[in-house]
């Protein structure tokens, strides 16, 4: 049992050791990740914003704001498309 427990702790520094190099390669990976993402998240954030107010004003007035959103979501795909 000693022998196996000797083992299983070699093999998890051997692992932890190569997690441990890996790590701030991973991290700066994300953070380049999340720094390109970012405006696009913004704009969603807007476009949900926009579309909460309306629903909160009644449907009468939704139906005049359609074609606004239309155009909002068409930009809105060619943005994304090309990010």
């Amino acid at each position: 049992m000693r022998k196996d427990s000797k083992e299983s702790l070699a093999a998890w520094r051997t692992q932890a050791a190569e997690y441990k190099e890996k790590l701030p390669a991973q991290l700066q990976s994300a953070r380049e990740w999340t720094e390109r993402v970012q405006p696009t998240v913004d704009k969603i954030d807007t476009a949900l914003t926009r579309a909460e107010r309306p629903a909160r004003q009644g449907i009468a007035d939704q139906g005049r704001r359609w074609p606004g959103y239309n155009v909002t979501a068409s930009n809105f795909e060619e943005t994304a498309g090309t990010a």
